[in-house]
């Protein structure tokens, strides 16, 4: 019969041979639970109901603030060779002749861009006539789609205003696509003037988390 005292003795001979380590792991610590062994069931509601990220629920939208595209009235051309402008000041110029009326200018935006408004300036002093602005895309020698445009609504002192189109999402693919913005008033006469367009939009996001997206 073994004393207590010879116990004592053995077990210490045990743990200098690391045999009663062993033996008394037989089930896993809370270190080795934690670390891959069989997972608590505190930890198990954790991964069954997880905390949501501060942003979960918020739709997919670059963490970005407007970026913008203005081009003058003045700088814009004659998407016909038979158009003719004059020049009214203040970056603003109106038709005087042509077989359309339509300006227009390349819309140079960074590629992965998302373009959200379109915006026109104008001096509109005629009620029964406006000045529209579009945004249209090419896909060169095949397809013209427009995306969305804007007309003068109301003018301000002296007849100048300025006019927001609705909200898109335009994803910029150079890749594809081309990309301009048109000027088109209804009459070729100084009592409609296109001033300038100005396009909306948030730059390609490539520093989100810290990398320049491979893609």
């Amino acid at each position: 019969m073994i004393t207590p005292s010879a116990n004592r003795l053995l077990l210490a001979a045990l743990l200098c041979t690391g045999v009663a380590s062993i033996a008394q792991g037989a089930g896993p610590s809370a270190a080795q639970t934690e670390a891959g062994g069989r997972t608590p069931s505190s930890a198990m509601e954790t991964i069954a109901n997880p905390t949501p990220d501060a942003d979960a629920n918020i739709p997919d939208a670059p963490d970005q603030v407007f970026s913008y595209y203005t081009v003058a009235g003045a700088t814009m051309r004659g998407r016909s060779s038979t158009v003719e402008t004059a020049y009214a000041g203040l970056g603003c110029i109106y038709m005087t002749a042509g077989a359309d009326l339509l300006v227009n200018s390349d819309l140079p935006i960074p590629d992965g861009s998302l373009i959200k408004f379109l915006r026109i300036y104008y001096h509109d002093t005629n009620a029964a006539n406006g000045v529209s602005a579009f945004l249209t895309r090419y896909t060169p020698g095949a397809q013209a789609s427009d995306l969305t445009s804007v007309e003068s609504t109301a003018a301000f002192a002296a007849g100048y205003g300025t006019s927001l189109s609705p909200e898109l999402s335009e994803l910029v693919d150079g890749d594809v696509y081309a990309y301009t913005v048109i000027g088109w008033p209804d009459v070729a006469a100084s009592s409609n003037q296109i001033c300038g367009v100005r396009v909306a939009y948030y730059g390609p996001d490539f520093f989100s988390n810290g990398f320049e997206d491979p893609l």
